[in-house]
């Protein structure tokens, strides 16, 4: 009998979109065997040069903000997790969303919308100015959220927690503009 294997699916998700990224470089995804494993969630593996990245998911389901007059269409809000981060544990935080864009070639019922996923990268020096910059608007507080706001899945802006900088594009964080990235990370010995 074979052993069953749970995922989050947002685990999955970025397991999946990491895998087709980076299949070409000949690199390999590994998923830690016990849910309780702090620190990281995935481990990526070159093969060639036998190195890894360590790789923290956060995720986020989405908030619809277009009904509401909202800046942006959709949100993503996270818990921010400024009390339990080391520097060190990661080397790259990917954070995942999962949004329904609705399909405007039809009248927009809850049956014709299109599932869409946003994965948004950071490496450890920018998750930790990130996780340091996040702020109450009306005090110099932490804030306990922190959030972006997207039109798109390619066109992302920091959102909740960020009033010093708010409305800053952060669409470079965008997973596929960060592979070269970790591909360069990989291929340090």
């Amino acid at each position: 009998m074979d052993g069953i294997i749970t995922l989050p699916y947002s685990e999955f998700a970025v397991t999946n979109k990491l895998n087709s990224c980076l299949k070409r470089y000949d690199c390999s995804i590994y998923v830690p065997m016990s849910r309780q494993q702090k620190g990281i969630d995935l481990i990526i593996h070159k093969n060639s040069t036998k190195t890894i990245a360590r790789i923290q998911i956060k995720s986020s389901r989405t908030y619809y903000g277009k009904d509401s007059g909202a800046e942006y269409p959709y949100y993503l809000w996270l818990n921010n997790f400024i009390g339990r981060y080391k520097k060190g544990v990661a080397d790259f935080y990917i954070i995942f969303g999962l949004f329904a864009e609705p399909n405007t070639k039809q009248k927009i019922t809850t049956k014709n919308k299109v599932w869409k996923e946003i994965y948004l990268c950071f490496n450890d020096n920018e998750m930790s100015s990130l996780l340091k910059s996040i702020r109450i608007k009306t005090s110099n507080k932490s804030d306990s959220f922190f959030g972006f706001g997207f039109k798109s899945s390619n066109e992302v802006y920091l959102g909740r927690g960020f009033h010093l900088v708010k409305n800053k594009d952060v669409s470079d964080n965008i997973l596929d503009n960060k592979i070269t990235e970790i591909i360069k990370f990989l291929n340090k010995k």
